[in-house]
């Protein structure tokens, strides 16, 4: 059911408009694929902060699998810019992490 929740929350993060000012850089699937583990991971490390590597993992695969699914997810290579990407990985709770993605 996490894994649910957090896919959903991460498309309405992932297909935000960007700017027309925006840079024309792209990010790769790869750095997309990046974005959703990372949420994951903040994610689960804050309902669970003792949760182990493999449970992390676990559940980082998961959500991957119910990412390549959700067709809101593809645009990630188009709307989210290096400068959202960065500020995303660099963040440390979820309230961060939105922020980045939510920021123009």
């Amino acid at each position: 059911m996490r894994a649910l929740i957090t896919v959903s929350r991460l498309a309405v993060f992932l297909v935000l408009p960007i700017s027309a000012c925006a840079s024309p850089k792209r990010l790769t699937p790869a750095q997309c694929d990046a974005l959703v583990d990372r949420y994951t991971e903040i994610a689960l490390r804050e309902s669970f902060p003792d949760a182990s590597a493999d449970l992390v993992a676990a559940q980082k695969i998961k959500v991957r699998a119910l990412a390549k699914q959700d067709p809101s997810l593809a645009k990630c290579t188009e709307q989210i810019t290096p400068v959202q990407d960065a500020c995303a990985m660099g963040a440390t709770t979820t309230d961060a992490f939105e922020a980045c993605l939510s920021a123009r």
